[in-house]
């Protein structure tokens, strides 16, 4: 996973990360960093209420979750896909609060976010 700093946050954080499901918890989860979070499922559920919402809110969109803003019709012209899966995570630590969403574009890459209780973000990009 390499993530590029945003705002006031500078560098470029590279991070190896396993996703594997769990049998236990039938999830998703994204490990990497000595932490474990659950990957939850948004898309056509959530726009039917049976998802739940990213805690805390926050844009989700295609356009949101895409490096250069690229539109669902975009990813539909690359991928044949105008939606593909996305997941949101958030893990409490002491008093903060880490939160991030990653879109699946294609095989072996996703692109996303990640941001803290402290005002920080990264973009995200996680490759194969």
């Amino acid at each position: 996973m390499s993530a590029r700093g945003t705002g006031f946050t500078t560098g470029t954080n590279m991070m190896a990360v396993t996703l594997r499901f769990d049998d236990a918890t039938n999830s998703l989860r994204m490990e990497g960093g000595g932490q474990s979070v659950p990957l939850v499922p948004m898309g056509l559920a959530r726009n039917l209420g049976e998802d739940p919402a990213p805690d805390p809110d926050f844009d989700a969109s295609v356009e949101q979750l895409t490096p250069d803003g690229l539109t669902a019709t975009d990813l539909d012209v690359l991928n044949g896909c105008p939606s593909p899966m996305r997941y949101w995570w958030t893990l409490q630590a002491g008093g903060q609060t880490s939160y991030g969403a990653l879109m699946f574009v294609e095989r072996g890459l996703a692109t996303g976010f990640m941001a803290n209780s402290a005002g920080g973000s990264r973009s995200v990009l996680l490759t194969r």
